[in-house]
């Protein structure tokens, strides 16, 4: 009876840690938060190259105010996320960056499972 006790302890310790690893950190915590995410690339057209510090602005609808505006790192890249109760929900991404054309309202819908979503844009 001891050991079946000991045992039962030791599976719901371990249980619980897992839940507890899964919800309280990286896309599981965006996920409990329901935030989605969308991995954004942008690149030259001409050079196929990465193309940093581009601004990215973020609206709800095709022409929409921005609610949200970010840039891209020096490789180009971003991982956007929603905000909460975003996962599911349709976004407007415009993309500008002096000397290129803009990109206008490319829609993406983030999703529960990561950046999964992508979004890659040649300027």
């Amino acid at each position: 009876m001891k050991n079946l006790i000991k045992r039962a302890f030791a599976s719901s310790f371990l249980i619980i840690t897992c839940l507890l690893i899964g919800a309280c950190g990286g896309a599981g915590e965006n996920v409990v938060q329901g935030k989605g995410q969308v991995a954004i690339a942008t690149t030259d057209n001409t050079t196929k190259l990465a193309l940093p510090s581009v601004t990215v602005n973020v609206s709800r609808s095709a022409g929409g105010a921005s609610f949200d505006n970010v840039t891209t790192g020096t490789d180009g890249k971003l991982t956007w996320v929603s905000p909460t109760g975003g996962i599911g929900t349709d976004f407007y991404f415009t993309f500008t960056k002096t000397g290129y054309t803009t990109q206008t309202d490319i829609k993406r819908t983030p999703n529960a499972t990561g950046p999964d979503v992508t979004l890659n844009v040649a300027m």
